[in-house]
């Protein structure tokens, strides 16, 4: 196996964490309050799971899948990227109406993915302002926003919701995206309904 190959491989295995997200509109149809409960709870316990990792005591489930989940390149400190995943989707569904969260945390979830995976695999341009993110990563994003967003606006708003995932995940913020995306698109969707 290639170490283009592993790379490819470990970054799927981060994006199945982030798929299970699809789960908290769905929930949320039931139950919002529990469900932001939960969202609120894994990702606290998510939290002190890191500073007692950092303290040298595994937390179980937590710990072991946070040192496989791991990039090479990110420090050896408190992950914040999954931290903030959990407060931009507990913020969507929190403070949207539920359409609006609904693709904030779909668009976080397949989009950010597809993304991710699509620009490690095919993407071969880097952006100029960002080479870490690939114009194949983001294009990507953008048709996965569009394609979601057409289930709960008109196309010109669906167009929109598409370019502001892609803007928002290539421009240079780190793992800040996870907090970002969801809520920049629930916002866009917000306006289309008003």
């Amino acid at each position: 196996m290639t170490l283009r190959q592993t790379a490819i491989l470990h970054e799927a295995f981060r994006k199945a964490i982030h798929s299970c997200s699809i789960a908290v509109p769905i929930l949320a149809v039931w139950w919002k309050t529990e469900t932001l409960w939960l969202v609120a709870s894994v990702t606290i316990v998510y939290l002190i799971s890191e500073v007692m990792r950092l303290l040298g005591v595994a937390v179980p489930v937590f710990s072991s899948i946070t040192w496989r989940a791991m990039r090479p390149t990110e420090p050896r400190t408190i992950v914040v990227g999954p931290f903030l995943f959990g407060v931009g989707i507990f913020g969507a569904m929190a403070f949207f109406e539920p359409a609006a969260a609904t693709v904030g945390v779909l668009v976080l979830a397949i989009g950010d993915s597809a993304a991710s995976l699509i620009g490690r695999a095919f993407g071969s341009t880097t952006l100029p302002y960002n080479p870490g993110k690939t114009l194949m990563g983001s294009l990507s994003l953008f048709a996965v926003g569009v394609l979601i967003g057409i289930f709960f606006v008109s196309v010109p708003w669906a167009i929109l919701v598409g370019a502001v995932a892609s803007l928002v995940e290539s421009l240079p913020l780190g793992p800040t995206d996870n907090l970002l995306l969801p809520l920049a698109t629930a916002g866009v969707v917000t306006l289309a309904l008003v």
